[in-house]
C-alpha cells in the first residue's frame, strides 16, 4: 500500500458558502495542507490492516464565531472489502463523521465517489445537512 495521504474536498458547496462570507476562513494545519481543485491532504501517519490514521486540523470558521466545523485526525476505518467509515476527534472521542462505500483500488491505495454525512457528522454542521448528505470524493 501506498503512502498516500487523504485527499479530500470535504463538500465543495460548503467551502463556496464559507468563502462568500465575509468573515468566512478556513485554517489547515498540523499535517494538512492545501492541494489541487479545493482538497485538502491530510498527512498519512498509521496503518493497520482496518484503519489508516491521518493526522490535521483543518476548521471552517465564520458568521463571527457562530459556525464553526473542526475535523481533527481523520481516520479511514474498513467495515468491508468495499467500505469504510471516516472517523474524526470531537471532544476527545472518535466519532463517525462520513460513510464510504464502493471503494475501488487505485494507484495503491483506495478511491471512492460515494462519501456520505453520518448522523454525528451532520450535526457538527449544526443542521445544515441531513445525514446521508452526499460529501465529495476520496482518495487516500
Amino acid at each position: 500500500m501506498s503512502n498516500n495521504p487523504l485527499r479530500w474536498a470535504i463538500k465543495l458547496s460548503f467551502q463556496r458558502y464559507l468563502a462568500a462570507l465575509p468573515d468566512g476562513v478556513f485554517t489547515a494545519k498540523a499535517g494538512v495542507t492545501v492541494g489541487e481543485e479545493h482538497r485538502f491532504e491530510f498527512e498519512r501517519v498509521d496503518v493497520t490492516e482496518q484503519v489508516i490514521k491521518f493526522k490535521g486540523d483543518l476548521e471552517f470558521t465564520g458568521h463571527h464565531g457562530g459556525l464553526r466545523v473542526r475535523i481533527l485526525d481523520p481516520w479511514f476505518e474498513r467495515t468491508s472489502p468495499s467500505a469504510a467509515v471516516i472517523t474524526i476527534e470531537h471532544l476527545a472521542l472518535r466519532t463517525p463523521f462520513a460513510n464510504v462505500d464502493q471503494l475501488i483500488a487505485r494507484d495503491g491505495g483506495w478511491y471512492s465517489e460515494h462519501v456520505t454525512l453520518t448522523a454525528e457528522g451532520a450535526g457538527l454542521f449544526s443542521g445544515s445537512y441531513e445525514p446521508g448528505a452526499a460529501l465529495e470524493a476520496i482518495t487516500l
